[in-house]
C-alpha cells in the first residue's frame, strides 16, 4: 500500500513524499536522515521496538546507545512515542522548515514509534501519529526540551 507522507530532511525541514509504504522507508539521499542515528535500519541496539525481538514493556532510558544522535541524544526513535506540542492535521504540500501542523484540533502529534511497534517505517522521529492528549497509554511519553541558545 502506498503511503503519502512528509519525510524529514535534516533536523527541521520536510518535503512531500509519495513513494512510501508502511514497512519500508524510502532510500535516503545524502542529506536526508530517516532516523536519529543516520541511514541504517533499526535494530535492538538502536531502538527499543518489536522489530527483532518480542517485548512487553519499555526499557530503561538510553539502553539502545547505538541509536543515539551524534550529539548523544537518546530514544528519539523507539521505546515510547513522544508527545509533541503540535496539533495533528495536514501539513501544506510544499517543503517547509520546522512545520507545526494545524492551528488547533482534537488530537496532538506523537512521534518516534514505541516498544510495541513492528513496522520499520514508524521507528523514526519524522513519523507522525496522533492521540488524544487527555488519554495516557503504556507506550507514550514526553521529552523535556528547550530552545537552543543563540
Amino acid at each position: 500500500a502506498t503511503v503519502v507522507a512528509l519525510v524529514a530532511l535534516g533536523a527541521c525541514a520536510i518535503e512531500p513524499r509519495t513513494d512510501l509504504n508502511d514497512e519500508e522507508p524510502p532510500t535516503p539521499s545524502a542529506s536526508e536522515f530517516l532516523r536519529p542515528w543516520g541511514e541504517s535500519a533499526p535494530s535492538q541496539n538502536r531502538a527499543i521496538t518489536r522489530l527483532d525481538r518480542d517485548r512487553d514493556s519499555t526499557e530503561p532510558v538510553c539502553s539502545a546507545r547505538e541509536g543515539n544522535t551524534p550529539e548523544g541524544i537518546c530514544d528519539l526513535a523507539g521505546n515510547v512515542w513522544e508527545w509533541v506540542s503540535d496539533w495533528y492535521g495536514p501539513y501544506r504540500e510544499d517543503a517547509q522548515t520546522n512545520p507545526t501542523g494545524a492551528d488547533s484540533g482534537q488530537f496532538r502529534v506523537r512521534r518516534g514509534g514505541g516498544w510495541h511497534d513492528r513496522g520499520a517505517a514508524r521507528v523514526r522521529a519524522s513519523y507522525r501519529n496522533r492521540g488524544n492528549p487527555g488519554i495516557g497509554d503504556l507506550f507514550l511519553g514526553f521529552r523535556c526540551a528547550r530552545g537552543a541558545s543563540r
